[in-house]
Formats: structure tokens, sequence, C-alpha cells
């Protein structure tokens, strides 16, 4: 797992969103937030990593930031409070975090003379992200290969049946490889959006055009068999009466792989995880907040 400043920037800044959007707004008017801020008083450059500002309604504002360390070996010592201290006034904020995993003795006390500075610390044992009862159980499931068995009338003669090569064309639809319209037939059959009877044991042919058919042989957690009768299609350029098409589809379960994850303490959870498609070759990524105060899990979309 990569672990970055950016990352943990991301985690803050999606956290604090979470809670901020679950808190009662009846008196407060916007709520902005953002990230590596940056104000040059006297031409001198001051950056910040999170700035949240919330209008009061009352002609006022409230300014909270939040100063990110994701420190691989070294602790964060005074000095790094002094340096924060100066940007509380710069940013003339109410509020101050300061995030990290691990604190001097000094800056322990350096920071609790200031009450506008709370330290926030981050906890270490992420492992424990996909325990029960912890934050989020998901479980993806793939295909891991395919088996098709395929009859043809009349049999023509192929030098060899690789469905990749063979160009499958049907009355009403388009043109395209007979691997590629199995795997969208499957897609489809997963969705349950054409195959509605797909997990109905009393009816398990469905007609899906006049000039398909389509049976479910059973489905389980690890395997799925079905047939695929097509009436007329052109194949590779010729015309014949039908093709029979036999798949058993073999799935694997797996946990997503976890990119980046953080527990700020007292604040709420952060995981970034790229989960896998039905297909082995698709992916998409994910990130979740987790808000301490409510135990709400949000799920946030990756642009």
């Amino acid at each position: 797992m990569k672990l970055d400043g950016k990352s943990l920037e991301r985690a803050t800044e999606l956290i604090e969103t979470h809670i901020i959007n679950h808190i009662q707004k009846s008196e407060i008017g916007k709520i902005t937030i953002e990230t590596n801020k940056i104000i040059t008083p006297n031409q001198v450059k001051n950056e910040i990593d999170v700035y949240v500002t919330i209008d009061l309604k009352i002609g006022t504002s409230l300014i909270y930031i939040f100063e990110c360390k994701n420190y691989k070996k070294k602790k964060v010592d005074k000095n790094d409070i002094i340096i924060f201290e100066e940007k509380l006034k710069l940013f003339n904020a109410q509020k101050g975090y300061f995030i990290a995993k691990t604190y001097t003795k000094d800056a322990k006390n350096r920071a609790a003379q200031n009450q506008r500075i709370e330290l926030l610390v981050l906890d270490s044992q992420n492992s424990r992200i996909f325990d029960k009862n912890y934050f989020i159980q998901i479980e993806s499931r793939y295909i891991d290969d395919i088996n098709i068995e395929c009859q043809i009338a009349p049999n023509p003669i192929f030098p060899f049946i690789d469905f990749e090569s063979i160009n499958l064309k049907t009355e009403y639809g388009i043109e395209q490889t007979l691997d590629s319209y199995v795997k969208e037939k499957i897609k489809i059959g997963e969705n349950a959006s054409k195959f509605r009877s797909l997990y109905d044991k009393l009816q398990n042919v469905e007609l899906i055009t006049d000039l398909e058919r389509f049976e479910d042989l059973g489905k389980n957690q690890t395997s799925w068999q079905f047939i695929l009768e097509i009436l007329r299609p052109t194949l590779n350029g010729e015309l014949y009466d039908g093709i029979r098409i036999k798949a058993k589809v073999n799935y694997k379960m797996e946990k997503p792989q976890i990119i980046h994850e953080y527990n700020i303490k007292g604040k709420g959870h952060y995981v970034k995880i790229k989960m896998r498609g039905l297909f082995k070759n698709e992916f998409s990524i994910l990130e979740a907040t987790k808000n301490d105060n409510d135990n709400t899990i949000h799920f946030h979309t990756i642009n």
C-alpha cells in the first residue's frame, strides 16, 4: 500500500465533508472545503492542506484548517507545531487540526498551550478495514474463465474454432466477434435486465427475441451454465441456419485491493480501493468514508 501526503490530504477532505454533510445546518449557510489553499501575505507563499469555511448566516464565518503529515519514520516535532501556529494566525482560523501518526513529547506540550490546536492521531491498525463490524465488508465476484461448446447448422468447415476470430451478425444485431457476443449476454444476464428468470427454477427458459432462445442450466457462487441458440446467424460473412452455444462460466471471489486507508481517531475512516469488475481485466476505483459520530458510511465518486 503506497502512503503519501496527498492521499492523507484527500482522506481528511472527504472525512470532513462526510461529517459536515451530516450535521444540523438550519443555522449554517454555505460550507466550502478547499485543499492546498494558498495565501501570500507580504509576497510570502503559505499553504494549508485542507481549508474549511462555515458561513453562520449572521455576517461572520468560521474557518478551520487541517495540516496533514504522513511521515514514514520521523515524529511530528515542536517546530512543526510552531509553524502550524503561524498558519493559524495567517489564515485567521478559529481552530486548527494537526493530523499525524506520532508526535514528540515537546510537540504535544507545545500544542497543549494553544486551545485552538487539536492533535489528531492516525490509527496504524489499518488491516482491520474489512473485519466484521469494523468498517465495510466488500467482496467482488469476477469471471475466471468461460468454457464454450458450439454447434453450427449446417456444420461449416472452420480451420479451428477460435471464438475471438469468428464474426457474428444476427438479423437484429450489429457485427461483433462470437466471443464478445457471449460476454455481452453474460453481462446482461448478470444484470438480470433481459434474463429475468435466471434464478427461477420453475421458469428457466426465456425467449429473448424471436431469433434467440436462452436456457439457464443453473447458477451458484462458483459457476453458471446456460444454453444460447441463435437462428439464421451470419458467421464470417456466411449465413447459417442456426448456432447453439453451451457456456460454463467459472467465478472467483476476492476482496478489493486497498490503495490507501486512514483512520483518523475521533473523526472517521477513509479507504480507497480497487475492485475487479465482472471480467478479469475490468477494474473500478471506489472511495468510502465512515463518520465516527454516527457510524454512517458514504461512497464518494472518483472524478
